[in-house]
């Protein structure tokens, strides 16, 4: 089990899926460096994988809207 801080999250991209028997997938990248403004940070990315018929609209809004936050928060 990994655990990822929602306040490390800087980026996250998704897949939906088409019409043959893909899944949707939400990527998200997150730094790993434990200071955030640090010249070197490191990031790492996770993809996740969701059956066809799960709807991540809703998930994925809510983590770009953290995604957003955080880089205005680190950019400041």
């Amino acid at each position: 089990v990994k655990s990822i801080r929602l306040a490390s999250i800087v980026d996250v991209t998704a897949e939906t899926a088409g019409f043959g028997l893909d899944d949707s997938e939400l990527t998200i990248t997150y730094i790993v460096t434990p200071y955030y403004r640090a010249n070197g940070i490191e990031l790492e990315k996770r993809k996740f994988e969701f059956p066809k018929k799960y709807n991540i609209q809703g998930l994925y809004t809510m983590l770009t809207e953290i995604a957003e936050n955080n880089l205005e928060t680190i950019n400041r």
